[in-house]
């Protein structure tokens, strides 16, 4: 019985541990005008998106929300902007702008 319990605890601790080190990335795409359908296909139509991920430092989900700060649809997508946090502690908003030009057709310019 003693054995089941110490188990128990060393399972409780475990996941606590595990639960404590999540690293929260939130990506809020905004559009050029009339590319909504085409700039949120890729997310299911979802904006922003939110993923949680076990991280074991702060500067590990630093350098993953960094990632997603590049917007390779050039002409279909105008900013992103990428919100992180590490056990509920906000590290520093990153954000990149493009090009929304006049006169493109299906993200490319004529």
């Amino acid at each position: 019985m003693k054995y089941l319990y110490i188990l128990g605890l060393l399972l409780a601790a475990s996941a606590q541990a595990d639960t404590q080190n999540i690293c929260t990335i939130s990506v809020n795409r905004e559009a050029c005008p009339g590319k909504e359908t085409e700039a949120y296909a890729p997310y299911k139509g979802v904006n922003p998106t939110v993923q949680m991920i076990p991280y074991s430092s702060e500067s590990q989900c630093g350098e993953w929300a960094g990632k997603y700060v590049k917007i390779v649809r050039q002409y279909v997508l105008k900013k992103i902007e990428v919100s992180s946090s590490f056990n509920g502690m906000q590290l520093p908003v990153k954000r990149a702008e493009g090009p929304c030009a006049a006169g493109t057709v299906g993200g490319r310019r004529k």
